[in-house]
């Protein structure tokens, strides 16, 4: 589509390039005062240009658009859209009728800052005409980020013009402007009369007065009738169009008088216009031009100024005009002389069309400028320039009549080159549409001697058809305005000030940039309701003394201001003694950090020096009476605009600034930083950040930091960001170096481009929410960068990266990886706990594997170890649960214990390396006994061939008395004979007499068969036979001997004799594939140990005749759960079931009559029931210590007398008696007790009876509440807080919607709605119009806020705007009560609907409620801690609002700061507050008071004891630092304080010893471990410990008092009498 540009617009610039004038604002004064002539230096024009040049750019940064769509085009279903925008912006496009009212299809996408095209495919059947509209929304709260945009060219109408020619319609209705007749050409609507002038007829006059006379007039004129139209066709081809108010007719003369009320329908149908022109079809005329100007014509280069252009290309001609001497005589008789030079090149297109609906018109102009001027004298004039203009079709004319504004005393030089862009677009749905780039200013000259401006009084106007027909005339105003003001000595003396000049102008030069076009047709304006685009800057102030004849840039020196400077401590409270340096004067800050300086205006750096040595320097510019704030590390907050480093285009429209502040390197500033509203932190930095923690960088006190953008030529990032939930996205630029630390820790981080120039990655991506990651081609070295990185599914390594560094540990989700081939090693832990590592290619040149390298890639099923590696230490692959295949292509490397595990490996190695030799095998199978190792070779065809073992007999013997021993090559040993096997040495393998057998000795061993006549199994003799899977014993096996087994752990079978009566010490330790335990009933006795560390064994039920269970038998038994002991075992040993932590309960044997100490410890997290069967045991005092108090349950037969009360209270208070019912079943006693108990799976005897199974909650329990990250952190800044105003809208049927049955005619909860949590509590109606179409109105917005109305069909979804949920979408403009109504169709019929206004926030402080608590001077400073309610909603410090001023105090006195509301809330509100005199003491007529402390002697809450205290704003605050209110147990420890004042009393309440509250088993265990001295009791839980005994520890008295507080028998640990025990019968 054509770009339409506008030369009349262009050469505006003129005004653009040249300052405009200075208006002196003083009183009256004599004449002379008037003329004074300024004299300066060249040394200060330079200045001044130089000033100006900066301002300029920095000021044409700030002026660019930023955010817009500027064209939209269709290619089938494909949406082309061109943007601009400063932040990552979802694209919608939408698809309609082409009345708008309803869209029929969409789609988005999402586009990064900067801008350019963007391609979005468009969802659902496209219609062959339509209505588009492209829009740029936010992607957090969806509020717009630019005005929408819209095109007509897809309508039918416009479709059909653009395909038509002047041939499609009729000869007689076609107004041709040009030869080719494909375009432009007009239509005459029917009605309109045609008349063409003709030799001697029809002579038309233009009578000036809306009437015309006609001589000579054929019946074309005589017959019109008041309200016709008609065209009239001059003979040079001029045009003239007017409607028929009255005419009369006297012959052949006919005079017509105009009717002012015509509409552009009423002359045309159909227009067509599409004109491109350029700077070689201008034309010049010298009418009307001053004497001393000389048109140099096109491209003459006479000028000189083209060479200035050095962005034009050859193909561009440049216009050039000469302002020769002209001389002036001023009004005091003085000769003035002015020379000057113009230059300018511009391209234009221009798009005109018009259907019998719509009026479209687009319009751009591209120029560049070159202009010098030298005037020498006092002057004041305005020099015509002539006349330009250019006809680039017939019937399209375009012109301009600029003259040179001049006034100016003293001497002044300048050369200047600009350039801009200026354009806009109207439609007569969409409205009006600014295309316009604010015009840079560069200075290539300037000297001044004087005071000048110099301007173009510009009116460019275009006509189309004729003047009268139609045209546009511009408003245009663009350029530098100055402005000066009198001020002196007077105007000192009322504000805080000195001025030495008694006269004195003082002034500043802004930035203009002005467009709105006015249309006229038919000499009528018309009424487009455009909007004028407005851009307004400073660029510099100056001064002008008369005193001193002194002309500069800023303010003048000889005007002092009184400045005072407060200091603050690193706490922000005022920091006194501080020492200021600046210019020539040092202060030292009073009592309340303050120090005042006289100080002439301009820019200081003050040097802040505190007492113990810290320094720092601050930025202060002084331009009036002012404070300035200096903290201990960074700046107080200022106004939006250049910061540091950081461009200004970088931070449009992200809201309020929140804080900022300097960026230190070892004491040395860096950089700065900003925080936005839209919770943007911007860090810019020159060279290297600090490393140090993410934690004492400034900017960490703020919650919810959503986007980081790093700039300012930053090459070295440290910490910038750790353990922020909310960080989404992060810009880091070309030119940064490493990364140390800089982002780890953030979870929602799912997507990072990293710069080419990238060397060095350390710790930076640690924790993040990564799934993909490219890491850049000059990296070479990375350390632990993206560990733990759990989504992370693809790497690309593309540079020559020397050493991984662990850096992909962690990442369960990395599916594969290529190891570059300039890695050398593996190192530890490299990649451990990948848990879906599949495939990981690692490169020849890879020299070493570290221990732990691939532990747990439990998906890892196959590696093949490159030819170069010369080590693999233990344990590279331990964990590798999958692993089946390791392929060995080169040498036998040194190898460790690779895997540390039992699963089965197949190791395969080159069959004809003569470095794998039987002995080096033999080594290797020692540390890698589930290895089975074989060798591989390839065949003819390249296919592998793997060794396959067979049945050969590999070793045979004889040992023992009479044994023999056969070993086959499948690792079948067979044990026959008869009599005894020996016992063998533990510490050699050799002395077993296959020990050497095979290939790997002991290690081929992978089935044992004992054959009957064997009787015994002796010591070590298969103890560490790796390899052993199964066992299979003859019956005439009675025993095996110590450790026989130990240590087998791939063996997972046995075969028991069923003879076989004893299991010596540590016979199958260690056997952790053994699952099963089914002893025969012959057994007898199972030695120390026997079982330990057999980590698969999950029940244990022993034969009966065992009468004996060693001690440890089952130790570290991991996964055992139940325990049936046989009645003939009379002695439980210790440490039996140390270590198993899945172990739930044991059954007791009947005869039991001594327990061990430690039988379980702490470990034993799970253990809930002993059974007891028989009488009381003799316990061990630490036997069952180490489980928890109130977690085991000690079940006892009812029926058994030796059972009494006293022992019973002894054991526990959760002892519970238990019957047998007719068949045997459990049937727990006293059932209200035993409710709060779980009942035992016993196995041995029958089941007890099953608890209840319902875990279903209590009827009205609330639902946890639970939040995303966004309901958590604030959404926006204070000045453009954004938010979500939602309501359902009608259903299909015009009926609101209403799923939840209470009406839907109210906006939604904030909690019912996953868009972002921003919804405000406004108001909303909905409904339908008469032709079915919906309607919804929204109060409570900000007026004249701009909101995107959107129509979905749920909110329920993380893609509100994708095609299936959008059903409709535009664009509104609150009105100014804050109302906004729009009507639309929805995209299809659902059954409920949902519509949102997304846009600015409407949350001011000052309509909060804001509560102080009292404050009592207590000697140290305290901090006001305000309370803050929004609408129900407690509001929080640094998320919602921070504190500024004056916070803290110490004194008694009246004190006042401010709250100012951040993000998501706005306004500054003021608070007094008032530090009391110390209120007297806490006392309390219940509880006793003594040292210091409050006791407690029963559990309370803290609502409950504070109505027993007497004092003033009495605080509870837990030990661990947290305020306690309403139902919150008060625990030891606990202390009470009044206002804001430091704690007075701590509480103590007897026998919590844990501070939590309640007096329960664990501060029992608290006590127990008192008493062995495992712990030492001291402070508040000492004295909750002795209350009884007031010892130094807690003793017996103590321990037995706390024992008779939680079985019932004392209501609490001080010494009162316990209460009487209940009567027989009574309820418990």
């Amino acid at each position: 589509m054509k770009r339409m540009v506008s030369l009349s617009l262009a050469v505006c610039l003129l005004a653009a390039s040249l300052p405009l004038p200075v208006y002196a604002e003083e009183p009256p004064a004599p004449a002379v005062d008037n003329q004074v002539t300024v004299e300066g230096t060249n040394d200060f024009g330079e200045l001044l240009g130089d000033s100006l040049e900066e301002a300029q750019e920095e000021q044409a940064e700030e002026a660019a658009v930023g955010y817009g769509v500027t064209d939209l085009t269709f290619d089938g279903a494909t949406a082309t859209v061109s943007y601009e925008t400063l932040e990552s912006a979802n694209l919608v496009v939408g698809v309609y009728t082409e009345d708008g009212s309803q869209l029929l299809a969409s789609g988005s996408t999402v586009v990064q800052p900067e801008g350019g095209t963007a391609a979005v495919t468009i969802e659902g059947e496209m219609p062959t005409y339509f209505l588009a509209k492209a829009f740029l929304v936010d992607t957090y709260d969806f509020s717009p980020l630019s005005s929408e945009y819209a095109t007509p060219l897809y309508t039918r109408e416009m479709q059909e013009l653009l395909a038509s020619t002047a041939d499609d319609y009729a000869a007689d209705r076609v107004l041709t402007l040009g030869e080719d007749r494909t375009t432009n050409f007009a239509v005459y609507a029917e009605g309109t009369r045609r008349i063409q002038a003709a030799e001697g007829a029809n002579l038309l006059t233009d009578n000036g007065n809306g009437t015309y006379t006609i001589a000579n007039a054929d019946e074309s004129f005589t017959t019109l009738a008041v309200g016709d139209v008609f065209s009239y066709e001059y003979a040079d081809g001029d045009l003239l169009i007017a409607k028929v108010a009255a005419v009369e007719v006297d012959g052949t003369t006919v005079t017509i008088t105009e009717d002012e009320n015509v509409e552009m329908s009423d002359v045309f149908s159909q227009v067509k216009i599409e004109a491109q022109a350029g700077t070689d079809d201008l034309q010049y005329s010298p009418e009307g031009a001053d004497e001393a100007i000389e048109y140099l014509g096109t491209g003459s280069g006479q000028s000189g100024l083209a060479s200035t252009m050095s962005a034009r290309s050859e193909e561009d001609v440049e216009i050039e005009l000469k302002l020769g001497e002209k001389k002036f005589t001023n009004e005091e008789g003085e000769t003035v002389t002015i020379t000057g030079l113009v230059g300018f090149t511009m391209d234009f297109d221009l798009d005109y069309y018009i259907t019998l609906n719509q009026f479209y018109v687009e319009f751009t102009d591209k120029m560049e400028l070159d202009a010098g001027v030298e005037i020498k004298g006092k002057m004041e004039t305005a020099i015509p320039l002539g006349y330009f203009f250019l006809t680039p079709v017939p019937s399209v004319k375009i012109g301009f009549t600029p003259s040179l504004v001049v006034e100016t005393t003293g001497t002044i030089k300048n050369t200047i080159h600009s350039e801009t862009t200026v354009g806009f677009s109207y439609h007569t749905d969409s409205g009006f549409t600014n295309q316009c780039v604010a015009p840079t200013l560069e200075l290539l000259h300037y000297d001044v001697n004087g005071t000048l401006f110099v301007g173009l009084d510009f009116k460019p106007d275009i006509s189309i058809i004729s003047a009268k027909v139609f045209s546009v005339k511009v408003d245009l105003e663009t350029g530098a305005k100055v402005k000066g003001t009198m001020i002196g000595a007077a105007f000192a003396a009322e504000k805080d000030e000195t001025h030495a000049c008694q006269k004195c102008v003082e002034g500043k030069v802004d930035l203009i940039f002005r467009i709105e076009p006015t249309f006229t047709f038919l000499n009528k304006k018309l009424d487009l309701k455009i909007k004028a685009f407005n851009q307004e800057g400073r660029l510099l102030d100056f001064y002008y003394s008369v005193d001193h004849n002194e002309f500069g840039v800023g303010i003048c020196p000889y005007r002092t201001f009184l400045v005072c400077m407060t200091t603050y401590g690193m706490d922000d409270r005022v920091a006194p003694g501080v020492t200021l340096a600046l210019s020539n004067d040092t202060k030292t800050t009073n009592d309340n950090g303050v120090a005042e300086f006289w100080l002439p205006g301009g820019g200081y750096t003050v040097y802040a020096t505190w007492p113990g040595g810290h320094s720092r320097t601050q930025d202060v510019t002084v331009s009036e009476a002012c404070n300035v704030a200096i903290p201990y590390f960074e700046p107080p907050a200022e106004a939006r605009g250049v910061f540091g480093s950081i461009n200004v285009n970088a931070i449009a429209d992200r809201g309020e600034l929140i804080d900022q502040g300097i960026i230190w390197n070892a004491g040395v500033e860096v950089g700065r930083w900003q925080l936005w509203g839209d919770r943007t932190l911007i860090v810019s930095v020159s060279g290297s950040m600090d490393v140090r923690p993410a934690f004492s960088y400034p900017w960490a006190k703020y919650i919810g930091i959503r986007q980081i953008i790093l700039t300012g030529g930053v090459t070295a990032v440290g910490a910038v960001s750790s353990d922020n939930e909310y960080l989404e996205e992060v810009d880091i630029p070309e030119g940064v170096r490493v990364l140390y630390g800089s982002f780890t820790g953030s979870p929602n981080l799912k997507q990072v481009e990293l710069p080419s120039t990238l060397r060095e990655i350390t710790w930076a991506f640690q924790k993040t929410g990564l799934t993909s990651v490219v890491i850049p081609e000059n990296v070479t070295k990375l350390r632990g960068a993206f560990t733990y990185c759990e989504n992370l599914k693809e790497v690309k390594i593309l540079g020559p990266v020397e050493s991984l560094g662990g850096s992909f540990a962690g990442c369960s989700a990395l599916e594969e990886l290529i190891v570059p081939s300039t890695v050398l090693r593996i190192t530890n832990g490299e990649f451990a706990n990948c848990t879906s590592l599949k495939n990981v290619t690692l490169p020849e040149g890879l020299e070493t594997i570290l221990g732990n390298a691939f532990e747990n890639c439990t998906s890892l099923e196959s590696i093949i170890i490159p030819s170069s590696v010369k080590s693999i230490e233990s344990s590279a692959f331990m964990g590798c649960t999958s692993l089946k295949t390791i392929q060995f292509t080169g040498d036998m490397p040194e190898i460790g214990d690779l895997t540390n595990e039992s699963n089965t490996i197949t190791a395969l190695y080159p069959k004809d390396n003569p470095t794998w030799t039987e002995e080096k095998l033999y080594e290797a199978q020692k540390y890698n006994s589930s290895i089975t190792w074989l060798w591989y070779d390839y065949d003819e065809n390249g296919e592998m061939i793997v060794e396959v073992p067979g049945k050969d007999v590999v070793g045979e013997g004889i040992f023992g008395n009479n044994l023999t021993w056969v070993l086959q090559e499948d690792g079948t040993l067979t044990i026959s004979g008869s009599g005894e096997m020996p016992d063998f040495n533990a510490n050699d393998e050799n002395d077993r007499p296959w020990g050497q057998a095979g290939k790997f000795g002991i290690r081929s061993v992978k089935k044992v068969v004992v054959e009957s006549g064997v009787t015994n199994i002796g010591a070590y003799a298969f103890y560490g036979t790796s390899n052993l899977e199964s066992v299979e014993m003859a019956d005439t096996v009675i025993s095996i001997s110590n450790d026989a087994f130990g240590f087998c752990e791939a063996l997972d079978s046995v075969t028991w004799p069923q003879n076989l009566q004893s299991i010596g010490n540590y016979a199958f330790s260690s056997c952790s594939a053994l699952q099963t335990l089914d002893l025969p009933e012959s057994m007898q006795t199972i030695g120390n140990g026997a079982f330990t560390g057999c980590r698969g064994i999950k029940e244990v039920v022993l034969p009966e005749k065992i009468s004996v269970v060693g001690s440890s038998a089952f130790r570290s038994c991991s996964n055992l759960v139940k325990v049936d002991l046989p009645d003939a075992v009379t002695v439980l040993e210790s440490y039996t079931f140390e270590f198993c932590p899945n172990l739930e309960s044991i059954i007791l044997p009947r005869n039991l009559n001594l327990i061990m100490f430690d039988v379980v410890n702490e470990n034993c997290t799970k253990l809930q029931a002993l059974i007891f069967t028989g009488d009381v045991p003799t316990i061990n005092y630490s036997a069952f210590l180490d489980v928890p108090y109130d977690q085991l349950v000690y079940y006892y037969p009812a029926d058994n007398e030796t059972w009494t009360e006293t022992e019973i209270n002894y054991f526990s208070n959760r002892c519970i008696p238990y019957t047998l019912d007719e068949n045997g079943n459990m049937v727990i006693m006293e059932q209200e007790q035993a409710q709060s108990a779980p009942a035992p799976e016993a196995t041995a005897l029958p089941e007890a009876t099953p608890a209840p199974e319902s875990t279903e909650a209590p009827a009205g329990t609330p639902e946890p509440e639970t939040a995303g990250p966004e309901s958590l952190l604030p959404p926006a800044s204070p000045e453009t807080a954004r938010s979500v105003h939602a309501a359902p809208a009608p259903g299909a049927d015009g009926e609101t919607a209403d799923p939840q049955g209470e009406g839907y005619d109210r906006i939604l909860d904030e909690e019912s709605v996953s868009l972002p949590s921003t919804l405000a509590a406004v108001g909303g109606e909905y409904g339908t119009t008469e032709t079915g179409a919906r309607t919804a109105s929204f109060t409570g917005l900000r007026p004249g806020g701009s909101y995107v109305l959107l129509a979905l069909a749920s909110v329920e979804t993380e893609t509100p705007l994708s095609a299936d949920n959008l059903l409709y979408i535009t664009q509104g403009i609150a009105d100014d009560s804050g109302s906004l109504q729009f009507t639309y169709r929805p995209q299809r019929e659902v059954d409920t609907s949902y519509v949102v206004a997304c846009g600015p926030s409407t949350k001011d402080l000052a309509d909060a409620e804001i509560t102080l608590p009292a404050m009592y001077a207590n000697g140290a400073e305290q901090t006001v801690r305000p309370t803050i309610v929004y609408d129900g909603e407690t509001l929080t410090e640094g998320t919602d609002y921070v504190l500024v001023g004056q916070v803290s105090a110490t004194d008694p006195g009246d004190y006042q700061c401010q709250v100012r509301g951040i993000y998501n809330y706005t306004g500054l509100v003021t608070i007094q507050y008032t530090v009391s005199d110390r209120p007297p003491e806490i006392t309390s007529p219940t509880y006793e008071i003594a040292d210091g402390c409050l006791y407690l002697p029963a559990a309370t809450t803290a609502e409950t004891l504070l109505t027993e205290l007497t004092g003033a704003d009495i605080r509870i605050v837990s030990a661990g630092g947290e305020a306690l209110a309403g139902k919150d147990p008060v625990g030891t420890g606990a202390t009470l304080a009044q206002g804001e004042g430091e704690a007075e009393l701590v509480v103590v309440l007897g026998g919590d010893i844990d501070g939590n509250g309640q007096i329960d088993t664990s501060d029992l265990l608290e006590m127990r471990r008192s008493l062995l001295e495992m712990i030492e009791l001291e402070g508040a839980p000492l004295q909750a410990a002795t209350v009884v005994s007031g010892a130094d520890q807690p003793n017996t008295s103590d321990l037995l008092q706390l024992r008779r507080v939680l079985v019932g028998l004392a209501d609490s640990m001080f010494p009162t009498p316990a209460p009487e025990p209940p009567a027989e019968g009574s309820a418990a």
